[in-house]
């Protein structure tokens, strides 16, 4: 990640007012603040998401329209680091859909299924389309597969759930994967 530091430090100094240079620039920081939270280092986790935190609002000031990719942005932070309370306020300051589909993951990595799937069902009677609520309760019913040679807490035995990461029309071109243990790996594609 520190190299894609580097290479958004020297854009923005070229275009410091670039969104697209900020906001990606904010993701590797708290790609960053998640790794530095996995390790233990929980306080430096805190200041340079806060950091990351910063740089979204540029974004939000330089141009509103980007909100709805910020605040899913902000609320997947928070749910990496296991605050649900700002994570839920944060996704519901976005589009329904996507703030539904979120918030089911929020539940579902809370070992609320019963919760979780409701949400995702309700975001299919409104638009049947929403791929990520449709393979979120298709992944209920699959297996957890683990390592042999690695121990496991019960947080790292969550499966993987995905988000909206970038709000596109209720639609991303990839699922993001939240991922709550070193040894979490995504689910299998699903037919």
């Amino acid at each position: 990640f520190d190299k894609s530091i580097a290479i958004f430090n020297e854009g923005l100094k070229l275009k410091p007012e670039d969104k697209y240079l900020l906001f990606n620039k904010a993701d590797a920081i708290f790609s960053i603040g998640k790794n530095l939270f996995e390790n233990g280092s929980v306080q430096s986790a805190k200041d340079t998401i806060k950091y990351g935190f910063e740089l979204i609002d540029r974004v939000i000031s330089i141009d509103p329209s980007w909100s709805e990719s910020c605040y899913l942005n902000i609320g997947n932070t928070y749910l990496v680091f296991k605050d649900s309370i700002n994570a839920l306020s944060y996704y519901k300051k976005a589009t329904p859909i996507a703030a539904d589909v979120n918030i089911g993951t929020l539940y579902a990595n809370y070992d609320r299924i019963d919760k979780a799937k409701q949400i995702w069902q309700q975001v299919l009677e409104i638009d049947s389309t929403v791929d990520l609520a449709t393979y979120n309760i298709k992944a209920i019913d699959i297996p957890i597969g683990f390592s042999k040679t690695k121990k496991h807490t019960n947080q790292e035995r969550f499966k993987c759930y995905y988000v909206y990461h970038y709000y596109l029309q209720y639609h991303i071109d990839y699922p993001f994967p939240v991922l709550f243990g070193k040894y979490s790996e995504p689910l299998p594609p699903l037919g």
